[in-house]
């Protein structure tokens, strides 16, 4: 119950505490009022009936009994002003009216037992509606605050509040409570017109809100801490997204959607992105590492890349537009010292120097025989190796003449037009 509520009770329990004591004197005071009725029997008619069908009737007190004698209802004042008691064949008032001593009007309707049930009254700021129980603790209060705005709160038998619907500027609030007097529950309005919705948990801390934006719904779940730890709600562009937090509230996963797809992240404790998977502007998926790796997909197949902390790319594995496998290896500065590959004959290795002239080379060739492939740093052949079924043979390239080694012997030769150039 509130504390202006409480008031307002104790203020009318001390009023009909008042009425009691002030009722023992009008008791005294109907015996006079009896002397004068038995000396209005004794008196003329004419003068009895004048005394009777008088337009009005001036007295300080009126009782009117039953035939047993059995006051029933009692006109009287006070200082206060006027007061108005029905009681019943035992003696139990069960209705009183008067003015207060604010001046405020108020009522009271009791049980056969005499026992308060409803108190309608008034205060400075509105009307007071009060319903007991039979122990004459507060069941229902109507009221209405200093700013117009009305309230109905519901009572246990212990008299603590157990529920109140009440309007405020921004629209209704319907107000639960458990059996300790906590907040358990509360619908409302939120000052842009939306509903709110609040649930609390058993220490009377809130535990989830769900209500509505101008994006549309929202959904809030909080740890003991009154952090948020859970949110989904609809994004300015009118797509879902749902994020799971710390126990301080920071962010650590988010699952969403744009124009492109889904998308999850997660951050580090210094809520950092250390990790995405969504898709990309041309519907395919990609997952990523932070800053530093990635894997997606496109037209020709998946594609794994690894960059260093400059943001540049030094590693990549795909497939090309034939289908096939493809790594590269490159240094800090993106330049690609080692290529693997597979063509129509086989698998090739490919090494280049810091200047990017290939140095290194190892193949399957057309016949399915290996080759290596050994040049200078401007990439001039200088040893080429080959297997064959019938014998292996090497080459070895000095100045204009090439020396060729084999099991058939050794033999010198003139270097191919195509072997003088750079590799």
């Amino acid at each position: 119950m509130s504390e202006r509520m409480n008031r307002e009770l104790e203020r009318m329990g001390r009023r009909i505490e008042a009425l009691e004591r002030r009722g023992r004197r009008f008791r005294a005071a109907a015996v006079g009022l009896g002397l004068v009725v038995l000396a209005a029997a004794a008196a003329p008619r004419s003068a009895v009936r004048a005394l009777f069908e008088a337009e009005v009737v001036r007295a300080e007190r009126i009782e009117i009994v039953d035939a047993a004698g059995r006051t029933l209802v009692t006109l009287g004042s006070d200082t206060d002003g006027g007061t108005i008691f029905l009681s019943n064949t035992d003696g139990k008032a069960v209705f009183e009216a008067y003015a207060d001593q604010s001046g405020r009007g108020l009522a009271m309707v009791s049980g056969s037992d005499g026992s308060t049930q409803i108190v309608l009254g008034s205060s400075g700021e509105a009307g007071l509606l009060s319903v007991s129980n039979s122990v004459g603790t507060g069941a229902v209060m109507v009221t209405s605050d200093a700013a117009g705005y009305g309230s109905l709160e519901v009572f246990g038998p212990d008299g603590s509040p157990h529920a109140m619907l009440s309007a405020a500027e921004s629209g209704g609030l319907l107000r639960m409570r458990n059996t300790r007097g906590q907040t358990s529950a509360g619908f409302g309005t939120s000052a842009g017109g939306g509903g709110v919705i609040e649930l609390f948990d058993d220490a009377g801390g809130r535990a989830v809100l769900a209500g509505s934006d101008a994006d549309g719904g929202l959904l809030n779940l909080l740890n003991r801490g009154g952090q948020r730890v859970v949110s989904l709600y609809t994004d300015f562009d009118a797509t879902g997204t749902a994020q799971i937090a710390a126990e301080d509230g920071s962010a650590r996963v988010s699952i969403g959607s744009d124009t492109d797809g889904g998308f999850v992240g997660v951050h580090n404790a210094e809520r950092e992105s250390v990790a995405a998977l969504y898709t990309d502007s041309d519907g395919f998926g990609v997952v990523s590492a932070g800053d530093l790796a990635s894997l997606s997909q496109d037209l020709d197949g998946g594609t794994l890349t690894i960059q260093n902390t400059a943001g540049t790319p030094v590693m990549q594995a795909y497939a090309n537009k034939a289908g096939r496998g493809v790594v590269l290896l490159s240094n800090e500065q993106g330049g690609e010292s080692l290529m693997g590959m597979v063509d129509d004959d086989g698998g090739a290795l490919f090494l280049n120097n810091a200047a990017g002239s290939t140095v290194f080379e190892t193949y399957a060739d057309e016949s399915g025989d290996g080759v290596m492939i050994l040049s200078e740093r401007n990439a001039l052949t200088r040893l080429e190796m080959m297997a064959s079924r019938a014998a292996g043979e090497a080459r070895l390239w000095g100045g204009e003449a090439v020396r060729i080694l084999s099991a058939v012997g050794d033999r010198r030769a003139e270097p191919a037009a195509e072997d003088r150039d750079e590799f």
